[in-house]
């Protein structure tokens, strides 16, 4: 099989991690391994540069929370992301390490930014699209089991990697069903978990048609960072006026003439 990496369709852009951050010609392609970063800014940039000078240990493929996908070593090489197994590792894993000890020798490896060390985030919308999207085409050349074959990162060793990385909807991709809307607004999913990222509207849920709301579940999609609310739509006295407003963790909204005006706390 030639080795290619995948087009600009796929991925974004290219933050290459230095030749000693990769094994050189390993031609890895036994398993994809998933991961989370468990902290960082949430970009994909943000880890590939962390890749790039802060560590030894680099990943293939990078998808920030805004959809951005960059590749960090070439499809040839291997990455430094999983080595090595420990004694809670699966047993699928026994042929390979027999063969290889250093599975990161077999593995393709991709992250996915959250930024919560706890790997707790759920993936955006835009994140999920794009990293369904290049397992897809990693999965047409490499001819994975979807079943098997792609395996979590804690299956190699003790860790919290990927956290909540939502498995069954990226199974239930691959195998052709309906593909994952890259609007959020039409997302129940992403509306429940942003909407109750705080844990305040325990029973309250709020009213996701208003023009605030809409105006979040809009600017998130751009890949805004807004952060979840923090109250219920309310008043606020604002230029000799009262307008609806709505606070989030970054700031907060207010609705004027018609139209919606963020207000960063930066």
């Amino acid at each position: 099989m030639t080795i290619i990496d995948p087009p600009s369709s796929i991925v974004n852009k290219h933050m290459w991690v230095p030749q000693q951050n990769v094994f050189s010609g390993a031609q890895p392609g036994s398993a994809l391994v998933i991961h989370k970063t468990g902290g960082g800014d949430g970009t994909a940039e943000g880890t590939a540069s962390y890749f790039q000078t802060g560590t030894d240990k680099s990943a293939h493929f990078v998808v920030g929370q805004n959809g951005t996908v960059v590749q960090c070593v070439h499809l040839a090489d291997g990455a430094g992301a999983n080595c090595c197994a420990d004694d809670t590792h699966n047993s699928w894993w026994n042929p390979l390490i027999a063969k290889f000890t250093n599975l990161n020798l077999c593995t393709i490896s991709i992250e996915h930014c959250d930024q919560s060390t706890s790997n707790s985030t759920p993936l955006t919308s835009a994140q999920k699209a794009s990293s369904f999207k290049l397992i897809k085409w990693l999965v047409g050349q490499y001819g994975f089991d979807i079943h098997n074959e792609i395996r979590p990162h804690n299956s190699i060793d003790a860790t919290i990697c990927p956290g909540n990385f939502p498995w069954n909807e990226m199974i239930s991709y691959l195998q052709g069903a309906t593909p994952v809307p890259t609007n959020p607004g039409a997302d129940p999913a992403f509306q429940q978990s942003y909407w109750n990222s705080n844990n305040i509207f325990i029973g309250a849920v709020p009213d996701i048609t208003t023009g605030i709301a809409n105006a979040w579940i809009h600017d998130v999609a751009q890949g805004l960072w807004r952060g979840g609310p923090l109250m219920h739509e309310g008043k606020i006295m604002w230029k000799g006026q009262i307008v609806p407003w709505q606070q989030f963790v970054g700031g907060f909204y207010t609705w004027e003439n018609g139209q919606p005006f963020w207000h960063s706390n930066s």
